[in-house]
C-alpha cells in the first residue's frame, strides 16, 4: 500500500513538474516571439532608414558564391555589376509576407521599368528556382542560404540595396500592415538610384 501511495505521489509530482515546465516553456516562447516581432520594427523602421541606418556601413563579401537556377555557382560580384535592389527571403518565410512584398515590387516595376531587382533566396530547392523566376517578373533568382544579417535568422522577407563594391544600404522590412511605408520606401530607393 505504501508503494502505491509513493507511486501515485511520484506521478503527481512528475505531472506538476512537467506542467510547470511546459507552461514556463510556452511563456518563454511567447516572450521570445514578441522580442523577435518587435525587433525588426525597432531596428529597421522606415524613419530610421533615412536618418541613421544601422546597416549602412555593412560591406558584403562580393566573392560570396551564389547558385543560379541552373545549379551553377557564381560569385556575387559577377551579378552585382551595378547598384541593385535585393529581395531576400527564405522558403520558411511567411507566404503572405512574400506575396505582399512581390506584389509591391511588381507595382513599382510597372511604373519604373529601369528598377534593377535580384532575388537572393534561402533554403529554396534549385529545381523550383526556374519556375519562381517567371513568378518574380523574370528578375534574376539566386540561392544563398545565409547572409551576415540578423534578419536571416528571423525568416522574414527584407530588402536592401547593394552596389558593385558590396556596400549595403537602405535595409527595410516590408510589413503588410503598413503598405504605404513599403511603397514610399520603394519609390525613394528608385529615385536615389
Amino acid at each position: 500500500m505504501k508503494k502505491k501511495v509513493n507511486a501515485v505521489c511520484g506521478v503527481w509530482v512528475l505531472f506538476f513538474v512537467l506542467l510547470h515546465s511546459c507552461t514556463f516553456s510556452q511563456k518563454a516562447k511567447v516572450e521570445q516571439l514578441q522580442v523577435l516581432e518587435e525587433g525588426p520594427e525597432q531596428v529597421i523602421s522606415y524613419e530610421k532608414l533615412y536618418g541613421e541606418s544601422y546597416f549602412n556601413d555593412t560591406i558584403l563579401n562580393m566573392d560570396l558564391q551564389i547558385v543560379n537556377s541552373k545549379n551553377d555557382s557564381v560569385s556575387l560580384s559577377s551579378i552585382v555589376t551595378s547598384p541593385k535592389i535585393v529581395v531576400r527571403y527564405s522558403a520558411y518565410s511567411c507566404k503572405e509576407c512574400i506575396n505582399f512584398t512581390v506584389a509591391k515590387l511588381l507595382e513599382l516595376k510597372e511604373k519604373h521599368s529601369n528598377v534593377d531587382v535580384i532575388f537572393l533566396l534561402a533554403n529554396v530547392p534549385v529545381k523550383d528556382m526556374h519556375v519562381m523566376k517567371s513568378d518574380l517578373f523574370n528578375s534574376p533568382v539566386f540561392r544563398i542560404d545565409s547572409l551576415p544579417f540578423a534578419f536571416d535568422a528571423l525568416w522574414i522577407p527584407y530588402l536592401f540595396r547593394i552596389d558593385e563594391a558590396g556596400n549595403v544600404s537602405d535595409m527595410f522590412v516590408p510589413q503588410k500592415e503598413l503598405p504605404d511605408k513599403t511603397l514610399e520606401y520603394l519609390k525613394n530607393i528608385c529615385v536615389e538610384k
